[in-house]
């Protein structure tokens, strides 16, 4: 647009010189058919319409969708562990990424909680461990949102491991236990796998956040003298089962 305004200043006062002088009148003619462009093109511009500008991207789904795929279990959510393995430039970001959660203190009732810097061949990485246990383990997904602060300050955006974990009520079928976490949250593309007292069964569900491998969502259920334990993992459940 700015090029075509500053042609058209340029063409009209270059239009009057030329019918100004003593100019034969075919080239007169010519100058006011030039003027006469110069203002169509100039009306253009300011006819012309600004392209839409990009549509803001659509929000991820909320991580919160996993308590949905618990509960569908009937299980009684005993404890909530949330991990992330992430490489930093070096140990004082390790440090800012700590003094970012507040881990200063002993931890609160319920919590247990780990950060090491470890040497890797590609350089250092962090480690962080955050295991919820008792009432502490209804505030996993709070938890989770500081954790991704704590790293967002550092320009980083790991994903970050979410397992939830407790005992099943009476009688729970391992693998009937399995599908209802995955039914719940219309988890598709599925990949049971059974043994004699446990099963799991992973899958991609829309309604989860996309995670680094194919299948976002994971359930599993050992059954036992003790009675069922089950797992419930994004993107997967890292416990042995």
């Amino acid at each position: 647009m700015r090029h075509s305004m500053a042609l058209a200043a340029w063409v009209l006062p270059l239009a009057r010189r030329l019918r100004a002088a003593a100019l034969p009148r075919a080239w007169k003619a010519g100058a006011l058919a030039l003027a006469v462009a110069a203002l169509l093109l100039a009306w253009g511009t300011v006819m012309e319409r600004s392209p839409a500008g990009p549509a803001a991207p659509a929000p991820l789904p909320g991580i919160e969708m996993l308590d949905r795929a618990w509960e569908a279990t009937g299980g009684e959510l005993e404890q909530a562990l949330l991990f992330v393995r992430e490489p930093v430039a070096d140990r004082p970001a390790a440090e800012r990424i700590a003094a970012g959660l507040g881990w200063t203190g002993p931890p609160p009732a319920g919590e247990e909680r780990s950060l090491r810097l470890v040497e890797g061949a590609g350089g250092p990485y962090v480690e962080v461990a955050w295991r919820l246990s008792g009432e502490a383990a209804r505030t996993w997904a709070e938890r989770y949102r500081e954790l991704r602060r704590a790293f967002a300050r550092e320009g980083l955006w790991p994903p970050v491991h979410v397992e939830l974990s407790g005992r099943a009520g009476e009688g729970g079928d391992p693998q009937a236990l399995t599908e209802a976490a995955l039914d719940a949250v219309k988890a598709g593309e599925r990949q049971p796998w059974q043994g004699p007292r446990s099963a799991s069964v992973a899958g991609y569900s829309p309604l989860l956040p996309p995670g680094p491998y194919a299948v976002n969502v994971q359930a599993a259920a050992r059954s036992g003298a003790d009675g069922t334990r089950l797992w419930v993992g994004w993107p997967v459940v890292r416990s042995d089962y």
